[in-house]
């Protein structure tokens, strides 16, 4: 979708982008330039394939004197570089500031070269406020937010997440953005931003730049890589009001006094424990005269703290192993457990199930976690088989089948 004004003397007027569907295209989902306060809104750009090595969900420039860019959905799943909103050249005024705000933006990368999410260039009055951004990019150049040149700029209440190992935000001016604070800046990497040199964390973010003094640095935890809607109770209640923003990305009324940082408002649960991960068994497969022991991640997704539930493991329906966990376990925390008892897989497939319990779980379906492991018997030879009816191969047999001539594994 292409709209192209007059020109920098002369802008076009009146432009509203709203409730569209824009899937698969190939270069850039959404085009503006030369534009007076264009609505730009609740439009779903979803790219899958492409024809270029750098794409936009959007591309905006010389969108002046009020922009409204709210309550749209970017999901940006091809493994290429680019922006999800590339928004340069915009120019707001003292009283009609341009606004990025309530907008849920996926971006995969390509794990080689760098992207960024949100790039903001020579932008003035810009609020950037409750947005959400998933970047899941292994890139580590790669930023979820980049900053450079403009100035009267405001960034609040956004998550910032770098759930791949990129950096949150990167500010090549530091004199861009005027007010930063009620974030949630995450990455799993080992580099938060860039603020007139790399910091390592939350902590030396806000040394260096004397801002975001009440974000947070927290795993969001999205429902998906591409669903940003978010339940983890260390994000509710920890923004700050915006004026004239009211409704969330889903029509969501705000708390009026403590609304939540990102662009989906929620309620968390006060009891929510769930299983993440299974961490053990490491291979997938083993002989069915061998043991292999069972490791699980528990995560708190509650708001508040846990003291005793339930955790166990079942082989093919049956429970080998359950038993109290006592503790502190705080919200937004998580642990790994290892089971003591040892399981021994049946010959074939074998459904491996761990679960945890607890009194008053608002959401069970983040209970259990499953894992489909193998059973190798020992055959005496002579030996016969006609590589139909039995299946015993596992990870280390290459092409989903039985190996010829020297075997990966044993």
């Amino acid at each position: 979708l292409y709209i192209y004004g007059y020109g920098t003397t002369s802008l076009q007027t009146g432009t509203v982008i709203s409730n569209n569907s824009l899937n698969s295209y190939s270069y850039r989902g959404i085009v503006a330039y030369y534009q007076i306060a264009p609505v730009i809104s609740e439009n779903y750009i979803y790219m899958d394939n492409n024809a270029y090595s750098t794409v936009s969900g959007m591309y905006l420039s010389y969108c002046d004197d009020g922009l409204q860019l709210t309550n749209n959905k970017i999901n940006i799943q091809v493994p290429v570089d680019g922006y999800g909103i590339y928004l340069s050249s915009s120019d707001g005024l003292a009283t009609a500031h341009g606004l990025l705000a309530n907008n849920f933006i996926a971006f995969i990368g390509v794990g080689s070269t760098t992207s960024s999410v949100i790039y903001s260039s020579s932008n003035t009055y810009l609020d950037i406020v409750y947005n959400s951004v998933n970047l899941y990019d292994t890139d580590t150049t790669s930023r979820a937010l980049y900053v450079t040149g403009g100035s009267s700029n405001t960034l609040k209440n956004n998550i910032l997440a770098a759930t791949g190992g990129a950096m949150t935000a990167y500010f090549s001016s530091t004199t861009s953005v005027t007010e930063s604070d009620y974030n949630n800046l995450y990455t799993s990497g080992s580099v938060l931003g860039y603020y007139s040199g790399s910091k390592a964390d939350l902590a030396a973010w806000q040394t260096a730049s004397s801002k975001d003094a009440n974000s947070i640095s927290s795993d969001p935890l999205f429902i998906s890589n591409s669903d940003l809607h978010v339940y983890l109770a260390t994000m509710n209640a920890a923004a700050t009001p915006i004026a004239g923003i009211t409704t969330d990305i889903d029509g969501e009324v705000r708390n009026a006094t403590t609304p939540d940082i990102g662009a989906d408002e929620f309620t968390p649960l006060n009891v929510n424990i769930g299983v993440t991960n299974i961490l053990k068994p490491v291979n997938d497969f083993c002989a069915t005269t061998d043991q292999d022991t069972v490791k699980i991640r528990i995560f708190n997704f509650g708001a508040t703290t846990a003291t005793s539930f339930t955790v166990g493991y079942k082989l093919n329906g049956t429970v080998v192993s359950s038993q109290t966990w006592t503790g502190s376990l705080l919200m937004g925390t998580g642990i790994d457990y290892e089971f003591a008892t040892l399981f021994t897989p049946q010959a074939g497939w074998n459904n491996l199930e761990a679960f945890v319990s607890i009194t008053g779980d608002g959401d069970l379906t983040n209970d259990t976690a499953a894992f489909i492991y193998k059973g190798i018997p020992e055959v005496s030879v002579p030996y016969a088989d006609d590589f139909e009816t039995n299946d015993y191969w596992g990870a280390n047999i290459v092409n989903n089948g039985w190996e010829f001539g020297v075997p990966a594994g044993t």
